[in-house]
């Protein structure tokens, strides 16, 4: 029986007793007078979860998530929408996680509600960063808005209440020309988005994701973000609570009343353990016909027959594929898949001098020396992924195993508009050449080996 912020414990029997009829309809009862019905999930048609689905559950209108030890890998969960949001209020209820070295976060995103660790990418984010360890009468709260590349434009806002003793509603009002942090009604935080185009971008585009997650950091991990950041987190070595904790989200405010999944994306789904505490995730890109850009975000890339290390899912970090790294045998364009992968162990592999079997995977040699070549060879050095070098190329990146695709959307679904997507990449127009003589944009999934 899980009853959010109660000690109730049933010594006898549980809810779902069913040895004696009569004791269980008894003390199924008694617990409905005391604890609201609990559903198992937080996914709905708006709502996906991203990992740990285990951590969180349904109390009424709340989805609680737990966060079960101090240990950041036992720690909570993420949830994300299935719609796309822009001007306007959005706004959810949120409960903090009480405590040391936790943090309860609502944010809008357009990378998938990712930190680019890898720094090689722009993206827009807005966040509030809830922490438990600077909860108190009056609780200080993180609030943050990335432009650019991983820049930040953080502040401090205090509020006179504790975070974790009952639901407030935090919103992000947005117009034309301003972000606006509030709370219960009251704006703490106001920015001019009016010098930061990527911003306007993503609000006039209605670019953005909304995001909910509970996470932790205990002494033995990797640290998360600037030192002001670190301190104001703290442990969770030193939380002093009686775990599991739990935080609450009633997203009734974030989610519109009448949305349609956007044809340009797809939520985050659920993923195996693997990617819980994902630490080397990139965004990349994949061009492909539309048709089987369609087929990719309704399922899942496939791994390919063919390629310089073998068949296998190739993609490049930017949203384009110039010319020469066209094969008119099987290259299908007319679209871009975007894509955030963790690459796990990333190898890095450059062509064998002379080589030009780019199908077999003979021209992929093992890492650090070792034997054989291909897929197979990276995959016996204990490789995730690669980063495939030719000297004087592009690099490209590339997995064998679709699953560790955390998230996939169709960027662009025409030639003109992925050659513009390229473009504002900061790519030279030859990277961005979209057509390649002989081939066509209009064939099918089946046409496309490198999915």
């Amino acid at each position: 029986l899980k009853c959010f912020g109660s000690n109730i414990v049933l010594t006898t029997h549980t809810c779902t007793a069913v040895g004696n009829m009569k004791v269980a309809t008894i003390v199924s009862v008694a617990a409905a007078a005391l604890c609201t019905p609990v559903w198992a999930g937080c996914e709905d048609g708006k709502w996906a979860v991203a990992y740990s689905p285990e951590n969180c559950h349904m109390e009424g209108d709340a989805a609680i998530v737990s966060c079960n030890a101090k240990s950041g890998d036992q720690c909570g969960t993420r949830f994300s929408s299935n719609f796309h949001v822009g001007q306007g209020s959005n706004a959810m209820e949120i409960k903090a996680a009480p405590g040391a070295g936790v943090a309860t976060t609502f944010y809008l995103s357009n990378n998938g509600g990712l930190y680019d660790k890898t720094k090689t990418h722009p993206w827009v984010e807005l966040d509030f960063e809830i922490m438990g360890h600077m909860a108190g009468p009056h609780s200080k709260i993180w609030t943050n808005m990335f432009t650019g590349i991983g820049v930040e434009h953080n502040q401090w806002i205090t509020v006179p209440f504790d975070v974790t003793a009952g639901y407030h509603t935090f919103a992000f009002e947005i117009t034309d020309t301003s972000i606006s942090w509030v709370v219960d009604g009251e704006t703490y935080r106001k920015e001019d988005i009016t010098c930061f185009p990527d911003v306007q971008q993503s609000v006039r585009t209605s670019a953005f994701q909304e995001f909910a997650s509970v996470w932790g950091k205990s002494s033995s991990e990797p640290g998360e973000g600037i030192p002001a950041f670190r301190e104001g987190l703290g442990l969770l070595d030193t939380n002093s609570n009686s775990f599991p904790i739990y935080a609450g989200f009633r997203r009734t405010l974030a989610a519109p009343e009448n949305f349609e999944i956007s044809s340009a994306s797809v939520p985050l789904t659920a993923l195996p353990a693997l990617h819980s505490s994902a630490k080397n995730v990139m965004t990349l890109y994949h061009s492909t016909s539309l048709a089987a850009a369609k087929s990719i975000v309704a399922g899942n890339f496939k791994a390919g027959h063919m390629g310089w290390c073998g068949g296998a899912v190739y993609f490049m970090d930017y949203p384009g594929l110039p010319a020469w790294k066209k094969n008119p045998k099987s290259t299908q364009v007319g679209a871009v898949v975007k894509a955030t992968v963790d690459m796990g162990k990333m190898c890095e592999i450059s062509k064998t001098d002379g080589c030009d079997d780019g199908d077999s995977g003979k021209c992929c040699p093992a890492p650090d020396g070792g034997r054989g070549h291909g897929i197979e060879a990276a995959q016996a050095a204990g490789c995730n992924s690669i980063k495939w070098i030719q000297p004087g190329d592009l690099p490209e990146y590339i997995i064998w195993e679709p699953e560790r695709v955390l998230s996939k959307s169709i960027l662009c679904s025409s030639d003109s508009e992925c050659k513009q997507k390229c473009l504002e990449s900061n790519h030279v127009s030859w990277h961005c050449a979209r057509r390649l003589r002989g081939v066509s944009s209009a064939a099918g999934p089946a046409a496309e080996l490198h999915q």
